[in-house]
């Protein structure tokens, strides 16, 4: 599959398209097939080398939108086929590994936008 890579700091000259590896599912993961993405302040931020993160090469994204296709044997509350936005330390382009804690299922009245924006706001870590 391909991702956006990041190899080095800098200006938006320095983000590759590259093929990566298939992510292996874990036992508190979901994989979603990734219908939309997004892309946040915090990854302009990480592109410059100003933003905490994985050592080079990385993907860029954390944010996604799409349908559960696996998931993992520690996971419960959410089912394979579910419509959910999450967040993770890549939302690559096909399909995309997040910890099932930080997903959540879309609301209907939003399905049809796809929200991969939502999680920042959405997340049980940054809401009350």
């Amino acid at each position: 599959m391909k991702a956006v890579r990041l190899n080095e700091f800098g200006d938006v000259d320095v983000l590759k398209i590259e093929e990566v590896q298939e992510p292996n599912l874990r036992p508190h993961h979901v994989m979603i097939k990734v219908d939309s993405a997004g892309v946040n302040y915090a990854d302009i931020l990480r592109r410059g080398g100003n933003y905490p993160g994985p050592g080079l090469p990385s993907s860029m994204g954390l944010e996604s939108a799409g349908t559960v296709t696996e998931v993992g044997s520690d996971v419960t509350g959410i089912t394979v086929g579910q419509q959910v936005m999450g967040w993770g330390r890549v939302a690559r382009p096909n399909t995309s590994p997040s910890t099932a804690t930080w997903c959540s299922p879309i609301p209907t009245p939003l399905m049809r936008w796809k929200p991969a924006v939502c999680p920042s706001c959405s997340s049980p870590l940054t809401t009350s």
